[in-house]
């Protein structure tokens, strides 16, 4: 049995390749609604926060409830339309996740994106048969850094913090691996950037998805 039984992974940019579609989800919710159009390297970053965090870091006026109610209605429409279809995996990632599968090992996501709409990308991508468990933003109190997505991804895996290890994009989950007493592996293709994610110390970090198999296992 390998010595990492457990794996734990963000979706946005470690899975799947998904800033392409929501870049242009969030511009079309802006313009929509009359909020001008926020460029890509703004919204880049803050792929990976909750969507509510997300939208008031990317419209330049301060929203009440009702207009950010309105704001993630249009996006979801967006979402669905522009960047659901446009979902594919990251090369390599259905290879490991299949072999890691059939070794026993215990798969699960660990993403700030709604329950259904993480099925709804993992399904449009192929591999949410692969995965034990799913946990979104919606399943916990506090998203990411906060620990309780991962914390909750283990207690659904029965797995031990010392047997697993999380593998995400961006230094808010280095972060949240740290506070759920995961180790942390960085890749390099996704948002964070491998100077950002360098200052954040993961355990390693990699640049294709094949590499975590050093690893890993």
């Amino acid at each position: 049995m390998p010595a990492v039984r457990y794996l734990l992974f963000d979706l946005d940019g470690t899975l799947v390749d998904s800033a392409p579609g929501i870049c242009p989800s969030y511009r079309a919710a802006c313009l929509a609604l009359g909020y001008g159009e926020p460029a890509d390297d703004l919204i880049r970053p803050l792929i990976g926060l909750p969507l509510l965090h997300m939208v008031r870091a990317v419209v330049p006026t301060a929203l009440d409830d009702e207009a950010i109610a309105a704001f993630v209605r249009c996006y979801r429409t967006e979402f669905e339309r522009t960047a659901l279809p446009a979902t594919t995996c990251f090369p390599g990632v259905v290879a490991e996740l299949t072999r890691w599968r059939a070794e026993g090992r215990g798969l699960a996501v660990a993403t700030s994106k709604h329950q259904h709409v993480t099925r709804a990308v993992l399904r449009r991508a192929g591999i949410e048969p692969l995965f034990d468990a799913v946990v979104g933003g919606d399943d916990v109190p506090n998203g990411k850094p906060a620990p309780d997505t991962a914390l909750h991804a283990l207690a659904l895996l029965g797995a031990p913090a010392a047997e697993a290890a999380l593998v995400g994009d961006t230094t808010l989950d280095i972060a949240m691996a740290r506070a759920a007493g995961v180790p942390a592996y960085a890749i390099s293709h996704g948002v964070h950037d491998r100077p950002t994610l360098e200052a954040a110390r993961p355990v390693a970090i990699v640049d294709q998805f094949e590499e975590l198999a050093a690893y890993l296992g």
